[in-house]
């Protein structure tokens, strides 16, 4: 085999390997709304790989997609404190991603009741699945 052969294998493994979340065995959520953050995560099946103040991402572990509730925070105290209330929360799962991407559900939980976009990850195209959440009611 020649050595750029290799080089190139090398080259598409590693960037296949990487720790930014692509695939459909990953969940993004994104939430860019003025004043709002997310607050804490629990997942019940997955593993929360990544959090920042306005998106996470999640990745299914064990054969299972998955499975978080989220909540979503806001400083009450505004401009010129610091009080962050929860305000909302919701239920994000993911089906099992296995040959084909798994279909996406967002549930409710309490407080005020978010607006939000779904996308299906890819399979074949190595893309994770994606919520956006838009506003709040």
């Amino acid at each position: 085999m020649r050595l750029a052969t290799i080089i190139s294998i090398l080259v598409i493994l590693a960037s296949s390997t990487s720790a930014h979340a692509n695939g459909c065995h990953f969940l993004d959520l994104y939430a860019f709304i003025k004043d709002y953050r997310i607050g804490d995560v629990y997942c019940s099946k997955g593993k929360l790989m990544g959090k920042a103040t306005n998106d996470l991402y999640v990745q299914q572990i064990g054969g299972e997609g998955p499975s978080c509730d989220v909540t979503f925070i806001q400083n009450s105290a505004a401009p010129y404190g610091n009080n962050w209330v929860e305000v909302s929360k919701i239920h994000i799962q993911q089906n099992l991603c296995a040959l084909k991407a798994g279909n996406i559900h967002v549930s409710h939980l309490s407080g005020k009741v978010p607006t939000y976009t779904t996308k299906e990850g890819s399979f074949s195209h190595s893309r994770s699945g994606n919520i956006t959440i838009t506003g709040f009611k």
